[in-house]
């Protein structure tokens, strides 16, 4: 079986969730479904980084992918909905990811927010800024949203500089910020991009041309742009034009909408159980609440419902075990109960 990069991708998430969760977990994850589940499972099983960075996958994609690596030997299924790497599967992702290694810019819970906003926003002020200077004005744009149009509008009238100027800052930015690392391929980002009278490639056809895998160009791209978002974030003061491209989407990664009342009830004294009557909730839903807000806030101190004591026990436990699965560090910790083991994962389960 000849194996792309999302297969790549969907065996190393059944390599990390070890049988804990059924596979739809990990078509969650790399959906960007944003519920406290998927959430937990992100940071719990480390898989952060892939976090919406497959957000057209559909179900019955993903579903005849892994029953394509089932008949290849690949994957086993071991109960409903829950598959685990054979032996073959497991050399298999190491030879991929030994060839093709996640890309160290790649950051999809972190950026995923802003992602696609930016891509838009920069291909577009790239097109029309490049027409400008050639006192160009009938050509299509190659984005169409109205939003993007109305904010790249917008920031050009409120610019002071000339059209050429404008051009050559922008310009100059981009290239500034590819230079931060020269390890990389700024091409596959350069490519796509659209100016007088031309036009970027589309995804497929970029992938074409590097003669890469649909799936890993798509990977490339999304570090690329990972990586911009970055280095821009980090650096304000160096890119002010790409900075204004991203000012107004800083914002901290959401709760969901029901962790946020969960979270409201919390901030005004209440215990779990009050907040579950008081929501009409089931308990383990508040408590998936208090994990999610663990997970996201990192202000939030869990003291109070998991005394220090019991912190430290549970990361030994996770350190001795060398796992994230519950089952086993709850064994270590004789018995200590499972919301709580999630929660001090939650808290402090990155920096182990």
């Amino acid at each position: 079986m000849s194996v792309t990069y999302l297969e790549t991708v969907i065996f190393y998430c059944l390599k990390q969730i070890n049988k804990d969760r059924t596979v739809f977990s990990v078509f969650h994850l790399l959906n960007g479904k944003k519920s406290s589940q998927t959430i937990q499972d992100a940071h719990l099983f480390q898989l952060t980084k892939l976090f919406q960075t497959f957000s057209s996958l559909t179900r019955n994609d993903f579903l005849d992918r892994l029953k394509a690596a089932e008949k290849a030997g690949l994957v086993q299924q071991t109960n409903e909905h829950v598959y685990l790497l054979t032996d073959e599967g497991e050399w298999v992702l190491a030879k991929e990811l030994e060839e093709k290694p996640f890309p160290a810019y790649l950051n999809g819970w972190t950026y995923h927010s802003l992602t696609s906003v930016f891509w838009e926003r920069l291909s577009l002020f790239v097109q029309v800024c490049s027409n400008l200077i050639h006192c160009q004005t009938e050509y299509i744009p190659v984005q169409r949203k109205p939003e993007t149009q109305a904010w790249l509008k917008k920031t050009i009238q409120q610019s002071t500089a000339s059209k050429l100027e404008l051009s050559r800052q922008l310009y100059g930015e981009i290239c500034r910020c590819f230079e931060k690392d020269s390890k990389l391929s700024p091409e596959i980002f350069i490519i796509r991009l659209s100016g007088y009278q031309t036009y970027g490639l589309t995804s497929k056809q970029a992938a074409d041309f590097f003669h890469m895998e649909d799936t890993h160009y798509h990977i490339q791209f999304l570090n690329l742009l990972h990586f911009m978002i970055k280095k821009i974030k980090e650096f304000p003061d160096e890119f002010p034009l790409l900075n204004n491209i991203l000012v107004d989407l800083s914002q901290p990664a959401s709760f969901t909408l029901s962790t946020s009342k969960t979270y409201s009830f919390l901030k005004r004294g209440y215990t779990i159980g009050e907040i579950a009557s008081a929501r009409n909730l089931k308990l383990s839903t508040i408590e998936d609440h208090i994990v999610e807000i663990a997970l996201i806030d990192k202000m939030f101190d869990i003291t109070e419902i998991v005394p220090v004591e019991k912190q430290k026990m549970i990361m030994l436990a996770a350190e001795q075990s060398n796992s994230k699965q519950l089952k086993r560090i709850r064994e270590l910790t004789n018995g200590i109960n499972y919301f709580e083991i999630r929660l001090v994962l939650a808290k402090f389960g990155d920096a182990k």
